[in-house]
Order: C-alpha cells, then sequence, then structure tokens
C-alpha cells in the first residue's frame, strides 16, 4: 500500500518596499527579504527575514514601531494586513503568525508556526522612512525667568537664574539672554527678572 506523500504549502516570498518622505529624503531606502522562495509541509515552521537599509522611522525620533509591518497575497486578491507595529497582530491574523525586530533597529522576522495550506502566498515586509512634519500657526513660547534663591545670592555671591520655557509652535525657539531688556531684532518674546530678560527668537 502506497502511502500519499503530504500537501506542502508553498510560500513564496517578494519584496515590497514603501518609502514616506514627509519633510525631505536624502539617498535611498531599500528593503530585502530572504529566503527568496520556501516550501514548508503542514506543521512545520518557517522564518522569514526582513532588512532595511537603515532604521526605521522618523529622522526626528528614535524609533517607530509602526513603521514596520508583514503582508499576505493570495492570487487575486489584495495584500492583506498581518502584522503591524513590527509585532503587533491584526484583527483576524492567527496565533501562528509572529512578528520579531527591535524598533530601533533594521533587522526583522515574519514566524509561521504550524504552517497550514492557506498559508501559501506571497508575504510582503513593508518598511516606512521619513521625517516629521508638523503644520501650525506660529505661536511664541510663555518664558518663565526664576531667580535664584536668596541663599544662594546672599554675601554678595553670584546666582543663577533658569529660563522655562511652555508650549509655542513650532519648537524650534532659540533662547537667549539680553541685559536691560534689548533684543536685537526678530520677533521675540521675554520672560525678564531685574534688568535681565531670557528671549525666544524664531529659528531661521
Amino acid at each position: 500500500m502506497k502511502t500519499q506523500p503530504s500537501a506542502m504549502a508553498f510560500i513564496s516570498i517578494l519584496t515590497w518596499t514603501l518609502l514616506v518622505c514627509l519633510q525631505e529624503c536624502r539617498g535611498q531606502f531599500t528593503v530585502t527579504q530572504t529566503p527568496a522562495t520556501s516550501a514548508v509541509g503542514p506543521g512545520g515552521s518557517v522564518t522569514l527575514n526582513c532588512k532595511t537599509s537603515s532604521g526605521i522611522g522618523h529622522r526626528l525620533y528614535a524609533a517607530c514601531e509602526s513603521c514596520l509591518s508583514w503582508y499576505l497575497q493570495k492570487p487575486g486578491e489584495a495584500p492583506k494586513l498581518l502584522i503591524h507595529s513590527i509585532s503587533t497582530r491584526s484583527t483576524g491574523t492567527a496565533n501562528r503568525f509572529s512578528g520579531g525586530g527591535s524598533n530601533s533597529g533594521s533587522d526583522f522576522t515574519l514566524t509561521i508556526s504550524g504552517v497550514q495550506a492557506e498559508d501559501a502566498g506571497h508575504y510582503y515586509c513593508m518598511g516606512v522612512i521619513g521625517s516629521k512634519l508638523d503644520v501650525g500657526v506660529p505661536t511664541p513660547p510663555v518664558l518663565t525667568v526664576l531667580p535664584p534663591s536668596r541663599e544662594e545670592v546672599s554675601g554678595g555671591r553670584s546666582g543663577t537664574l533658569v529660563c522655562v520655557a511652555r508650549g509655542g509652535f513650532p519648537s524650534d525657539w532659540r533662547l537667549s539672554w539680553r541685559l536691560d531688556g534689548v533684543v536685537e531684532g526678530g520677533r521675540a518674546v521675554l520672560g525678564s527678572w531685574g534688568r535681565t530678560a531670557c528671549t525666544a527668537g524664531a529659528a531661521a
């Protein structure tokens, strides 16, 4: 009596790259997946590797978990989101799918444990890189100058002034100190104490 061979779930792995530029893009961002093709029997396990040419995320942030996702596309169907935020399963994604990787790195994995025939298809790793773009009405920050304590300046000793900036848009205001409230050109707001003022001027 001949034993019928087990059905094989063939998983074809392609590369899908997405480069999102929110402000400025320089150079080339690439996504590389390995292996190119894998044949796995039912019940087996397979790990797909995804390597990005640079760290994912926004240029102004150290990490961006939501910038790495995995998709599965079956013949005649649109890609379906399996994993987002590196390791979070999308609604309806079976527990046998798991994502891995560091939110500050460039190496990521998708592991399928207990492969089923329905898992056959094209798997895509999507990486996003970009920079942050804030849109709003320029608003100066509120400045407060904290004077030195009486103990600090007792006996004619020097004291330390602290300038605290709250709010403001955008966030790249340049703070500087002025004596006698003199501000040289440009838009500025003052937080003063005595003859000394802390100023916030719009960045060039």
